[in-house]
C-alpha cells in the first residue's frame, strides 16, 4: 500500500486505522502483556468498547471507544492516532 487506504492492497495497519476512525482508541503496546493488558482494560470497562487484539480477533460495537493492541512491529503502531496510550515495558523484539 502506498499510504491510502483504498489501494487493490492495503497494510493491516493502515486499514485498522481506517476501521477505528472516529473511535477514542486506546492503544495498548509494548513488547509482552499487551493482550493480557486489553483484555483486563476490557473486563475494567465491562466489555462496552470495541476492542481488537494483536491476531485479529475482537469485536466492534457502537461505543465511542475502542481498545487495540498496538503492534510496534514495523511501526504499525503510528497508524492509529490513539487517544490514550498505554506503553508496557519495552525490550529488544523482532531484529
Amino acid at each position: 500500500a502506498n499510504g491510502d487506504w483504498s489501494s487493490d492492497v492495503c497494510s493491516s495497519d493502515l486499514f485498522l486505522s481506517y476501521l477505528l476512525s472516529g473511535k477514542k482508541v486506546i492503544a495498548i503496546s509494548g513488547t509482552h502483556g499487551k493482550t493480557t493488558a486489553c483484555n483486563m482494560l476490557d473486563l475494567i470497562l465491562s466489555h462496552k468498547t470495541s476492542l481488537i487484539e494483536g491476531d485479529g480477533v475482537g469485536r466492534g460495537n457502537n461505543s465511542d471507544y475502542a481498545i487495540v493492541e498496538a503492534c510496534e512491529y514495523k511501526d504499525h503502531f503510528l497508524s492509529y492516532n490513539p487517544y490514550i496510550s498505554l506503553v508496557l515495558p519495552l525490550t529488544l523484539d523482532h531484529t
